[in-house]
């Protein structure tokens, strides 16, 4: 019925409105705090570093990561203080833990950073309250199935067979395949520093590219590069290290970084080359036996042929070649 003139329309049918509250998420038993972030496969902690200190005494490194460094810690934690970075402390990265589906838990990534904020907190550097941003990964099967990208991608699957098959394999290794993919960016060489002069990288990086243009078979794009290659990026901080840097004897070759040049750094480089090549086989094999006599033999028989046997030894002991 329509409304008389001047008259108040009826009011409107009145619609029911529901407020969907969101449930909040429970709090951690180890962290004491509820997630700030819930991505399924892992959620996001802005935990205080006391209840992080108390998990780390109880929580294990996972077992296949690097031996913690005691001095490493204390490194991080003298580059923090000395810097004034305490009192809140600036904590770069993140503390990646790994939770089962048991409870049971582990640091994956970071306890060298726990590690620095432990000393900091008991130097009084760094406030029981203060927060860190700590990520818990759950183990799960992968969404889809596992591909290859090609027999040489690097960081590859090595799944194979039918997708629950891999699925299984992948939950079982969780914490192996997630620290190779953390792992995958690589650290910052001594090389790199931003105090190491822009003159003093590039001629390192000219050299060692040079060197790559008259060797190019021997020169692998992975820093995980296998005998008898070597990679550009390694090879560059063996030089700079061993020439130039600090924890240096310079190796004799008496190079200063404000004048050295890329004929200088090759000379030396190509000298050591020549002792290596002068070697007999018998001193490349000593003390190798086996399996391992066979690869070492193989690696030296590229080294021959391409005449270039910095690599055939892992490592940087070369560069004391006479």
């Amino acid at each position: 019925r329509a409304p008389k003139a001047g008259g108040a329309a009826p009011p409107a049918a009145s619609t029911a409105s529901a407020t969907v509250e969101a449930t909040p998420l429970p709090v951690h038993p180890l962290l004491n705090v509820a997630p700030a972030v819930d991505l399924g496969y892992k959620k996001l902690f802005d935990a205080d570093i006391a209840s992080l200190l108390k998990l780390q005494e109880s929580t294990p490194v996972w077992h296949k990561q690097r031996m913690f460094r005691p001095e490493r810690a204390k490194a991080i934690a003298l580059y923090k203080a000395k810097r004034g970075q305490v009192n809140p402390v600036s904590l770069p990265g993140i503390v990646t833990l790994v939770e089962e589906t048991d409870g049971k838990m582990y640091v994956l990534d970071g306890q060298h950073r726990l590690g620095a904020l432990r000393v900091l907190h008991e130097k009084g550097l760094a406030a029981a309250d203060e927060k860190v941003m700590v990520e818990v990964f759950y183990p799960r099967a992968p969404s889809s199935k596992p591909s290859t990208m090609g027999d040489d991608a690097e960081g590859a699957s090595d799944m194979d067979g039918d997708a629950d098959a891999a699925n299984a394999r992948d939950i079982k290794r969780f914490a192996e395949l997630l620290f190779k993919e953390i792992n995958q960016a690589e650290p910052l060489r001594d090389v790199d520093w931003p105090d190491v002069s822009d003159r003093l990288r590039a001629v390192l990086e000219e050299t060692v590219q040079t060197l790559r243009g008259k060797y190019p078979k021997m020169f692998s794009a992975s820093a995980r590069y296998q005998s008898p290659h070597v990679n550009v990026d390694v090879l560059k901080d063996e030089l700079f290290q061993a020439l130039f840097g600090d924890s240096g004897d310079g190796k004799g070759a008496g190079l200063d970084a404000g004048t050295a040049t890329v004929d200088d750094i090759i000379a030396f480089v190509e000298e050591r080359n020549s002792a290596l090549a002068k070697r007999k086989d018998s001193t490349w094999t000593k003390g190798i036996a086996g399996k391992g006599k066979d690869k070492r033999l193989k690696a030296l028989e590229k080294a021959k042929a391409n005449g270039f046997f910095l690599g055939v030894v892992p490592g940087p002991s070369w560069l004391d070649a006479k």
